[in-house]
């Protein structure tokens, strides 16, 4: 089978972020499973990852170009990885006429911002025009369908993510140049989002006041002035290292070195460093009010906004609580049921 994937060349996403991760995990289990992968290959060198040159560029260009590369070519699908490509599908949708189209769509918050107001607009299209959507979770698609009524729930698919890891991966040693203190948090992910490290900043400044020795580590891409915000908080008590862009090898140190993992955003289509530090067996920290999906919040320690329950985490964590323990065995356990197998069987259909 052929399938045309409509994506942002993966060395042109932020890497270290989620999108980039579901892309790589997705084409090759595609491909070891016999599928013919066909995905939009790094043409220019845009490097602003929001800027409206990378939109003209690679959400509309670059796929209108892919298109036309194989409109001879009989397709059996063409598969939007992300809303962001949908502002080309009238181009595409007439170029490769008769070609079944799925969309990946996540449910977008109703806040207020033009990030989050474009990504709505192209959210309605993608559903408008698309054959099929694929929704991560059961609450997503429910909220995609109060948003946009005159969708039938028909064309919505449930299919959950799988687990972005290889199976025995290989260790890469980690060196951490800091002292750890008493209990150590992990936060791995893209930190180019201000709420989130807001949220870990709140966070050292809690630790600091109540006298709570830690270590908060990172991995991923990151703006330097919050490298420079959370030094700046770095005490006697407190300490913090970013580790930069990591390898698959050394992710399996990065969670060896953390006795927790937080997630400190407020909105998320899924998760995906949740569900590793499930494999890893590490509790997961995230706040109670974030739009992550229940499949993956119900299984975590949920953090109240003003972290008037933090203290306790800490505790448990610092103590190695016996009901810690068995939730993270569980979480491990329920970890392994996220397998991609379920888009593989979708795109056989």
């Amino acid at each position: 089978m052929k399938i045309l994937i409509i994506n942002r060349p993966v060395d042109n996403y932020v890497k270290g972020t989620g999108i980039a991760a579901v892309m790589f995990w997705l084409k090759k289990r595609l491909v070891d499973n016999d599928f013919k992968v066909i995905d939009c290959k790094k043409v220019w060198k845009i490097p602003t990852f929001h800027s409206i040159w990378s939109i003209i560029f690679y959400d509309i260009i670059n796929p209108v170009l892919i298109a036309l590369k194989y409109r001879n070519t009989k397709l059996d699908h063409v598969f939007f990885l992300d809303v962001s490509q949908c502002v080309s599908i009238f181009l595409i949708k007439r170029i490769l006429k008769g070609t079944k189209i799925t969309t990946l769509v996540h449910a977008y918050p109703e806040e207020k911002g033009l990030y989050l107001d474009y990504a709505r607009c192209l959210t309605k299209i993608a559903i408008k025009h698309s054959d099929k959507i694929i929704s991560t979770a059961d609450e997503n698609k429910k909220r995609l369908l109060k948003k946009y009524s005159w969708c039938t729930p028909d064309k919505i698919v449930v299919l959950p993510l799988g687990l972005t890891i290889y199976p025995n991966q290989k260790k890469k040693d980690l060196k951490l140049p800091i002292k750890k203190k008493v209990v150590t948090l992990g936060y791995l992910g893209a930190s180019l989002y201000r709420k989130r490290l807001e949220r870990l900043n709140d966070l050292m400044q809690h630790a600091n006041k109540n006298n709570l020795p830690l270590t908060i580590i990172t991995a991923g891409p990151i703006k330097p002035a919050f490298i420079d915000l959370f030094t700046s908080n770095m005490s006697d008590i407190v300490n913090f290292y970013h580790f930069g862009l990591i390898s698959e090898e050394e992710k399996v140190s990065f969670f060896s070195l953390i006795d927790a993992f937080i997630f400190p955003t407020e909105r998320e289509g899924y998760g995906l460093p949740i569900l590793e530090s499930f494999y890893y067996k590490k509790p997961c920290i995230v706040f109670n009010k974030a739009k992550i999906p229940e499949i993956l919040k119900s299984h975590c320690l949920l953090l109240n906004k003003d972290l008037n329950n933090f203290n306790n985490f800490y505790n448990n964590i610092k103590n190695n609580d016996n009901n810690l323990k068995s939730t993270t065995e569980h979480n491990y356990n329920y970890s392994l049921s996220f397998d991609w197998q379920c888009y593989i069987d979708y795109f056989r259909k």
